[in-house]
């Protein structure tokens, strides 16, 4: 496994009572050592792996022997548990040579990324922000079909019960529900409407002092139809960017909320406060077929770009 490294990336390194130099490789995602370097370390018992990994620019994947985890040290004597993939020796690998991950650099403190600002010279860039200011702020709802969801009217509809909100967190809670409302991600149920589905909700604090409120959809799932869609792993994209050079990546915000529901499947969304009865009318998070829909969304409206992949992940 060769790449281009500068004499600053070198950097001295203790495993297994043995020390060597690695490279710190900001691109890759698990450490690798060569097998010149692992056969000058004893008592070592690999385990099997079927971890699939490609050179920088390569087509055929780097072949392992196996993988063990052990304590790796610095000079300084900065320490961390790491796992290593051993390469398997052959003719076209002889100078592999000892790559150290960027997680395991950051955990070693060989690494730190401070990004507080990003700034471009860029004046076409700049004047493109500015233009679509409107996508970089606030939050987005995709101009297509509202989402219908697959619900089996034979299930027999459950109206739960409020849970109690604690006092000192209420004032909290009137302030998210009015936002979510003001957005539009949330309306409030007519007096004279009939709420077959009725879910309760979980209030969540969040580090910043708001509060999550999470709608318990359980019962409500058992009458909706799971959409079956395939969802994308980390190395189904990293296989078909490999031999890329340059990557940027766009994070939607509330990404499940930009997605506009349908007037015909909201009232499954009801759920109750101490303040009244609202439902969503954008997609929800508590749904069970939320993640499937989400992603075919994308990859609907991404489909056809070149260099392009999405892989959903809910932070």
């Amino acid at each position: 496994m060769k790449g281009r490294h500068s004499k600053s990336s070198i950097v001295k390194v203790t495993l297994c009572q043995h020390s060597f130099e690695a490279s710190i490789d900001n691109g890759a995602t698990i450490n690798v050592i060569s097998h010149a370097t692992f056969s000058k370390m004893t008592g070592i018992k690999l385990q099997k792996t079927n971890t699939r990994a490609f050179s920088f620019n390569t087509p055929n994947p780097v072949e392992f022997l196996g993988k063990f985890v052990d304590v790796v040290e610095t000079r300084k004597g900065d320490m961390t548990t790491a796992t290593f993939y051993v390469v398997k020796p052959s003719p076209g690998n002889n100078n592999t040579s000892n790559l150290i991950s960027l997680q395991t650099a950051q955990e070693l403190g060989l690494v730190s990324l401070h990004i507080n600002k990003i700034t471009t010279g860029d004046t076409a860039f700049g004047n493109t922000v500015n233009k679509h200011d409107k996508v970089f702020n606030g939050l987005g709802c995709l101009k297509a079909d509202p989402i219908k969801l697959s619900i089996n009217e034979q299930h027999p509809p459950k109206a739960q019960p409020m849970r109690r909100i604690p006092y000192h967190m209420r004032k909290k809670v009137e302030d998210t529900l009015q936002n979510l409302e003001q957005e539009r991600i949330i309306e409030r149920i007519p007096e004279n409407e009939g709420t077959p589905w009725v879910s309760p909700i979980v209030v969540v604090p969040k580090k910043d002092g708001h509060v999550w409120i999470c709608v318990d959809m359980r019962l409500a799932n058992e009458a909706i139809e799971r959409v079956q869609h395939p969802i994308l792993t980390v190395d189904d994209v990293r296989f078909a960017l490999n031999g890329a050079q340059f990557f940027t990546k766009l994070d939607l915000q509330q990404a499940y909320h930009q997605l506009p529901l349908h007037e015909s499947s909201r009232y499954i969304t009801t759920f109750n406060t101490y303040v009244g009865l609202f439902r969503y009318q954008r997609l929800a998070y508590g749904i069970n077929a939320s993640a499937e829909i989400f992603q075919y969304a994308l990859q609907t409206q991404l489909q056809g770009l070149k260099g392009v992949k999405n892989k959903f992940t809910l932070a």
